[in-house]
């Protein structure tokens, strides 16, 4: 049993790293290395990246909860508006087509006019604004006919 605990007992001592100590000027290298600036050779836009965190909120209309990004007016878009000036205009937001009083990501749509839409949640008030430069969409075409085929 000595001869066993010996033997570990010196195992263990020449597995062990010895510590060696660093002298001021290895520290000083060591830290001029950090400080250098990095280059990367991948370009990101931080003001893109959407943010990692989750909001949790309480829908009152619906009596649930709701996880939400934080950024998610910035994710709605107004692509386009039919303005016939009654409660039948209608607006298309994020590839939905929404009239007065309906609802998206937790907004009801209030008003709805030729180059704006107003969205109501709570306090909050958001306006969206079709793009100065139209989006090109496809929108499927239509054919009527009378009578049998």
């Amino acid at each position: 049993m000595k001869k066993l605990l010996l033997g570990l007992s010196a195992l263990t001592a020449l597995l062990h790293p010895v510590k060696a100590e660093l002298d001021v000027s290895q520290i000083d290298e060591m830290i001029d290395k950090i400080q250098k600036k990095r280059v990367s050779n991948v370009e990101v836009d931080f003001q893109k990246v959407p943010s990692p965190f989750v909001v949790v909120k309480i829908d009152k209309d619906n009596n649930k909860t709701v996880l939400s990004s934080p950024e998610e007016k910035i994710r709605m878009k107004a692509y386009a508006i039919i303005d016939d000036g009654t409660a039948e205009s209608s607006v298309n937001i994020n590839g939905r087509w929404l009239r007065i009083k309906d609802k998206i990501n937790g907004y009801t749509v209030v008003e709805i006019k030729d180059n704006k839409t107003v969205l109501k949640k709570g306090d909050n008030t958001m306006e969206l604004f079709l793009p100065k430069n139209p989006v090109e969409m496809e929108i499927p075409q239509i054919k009527i006919t009378r009578g049998k085929r």
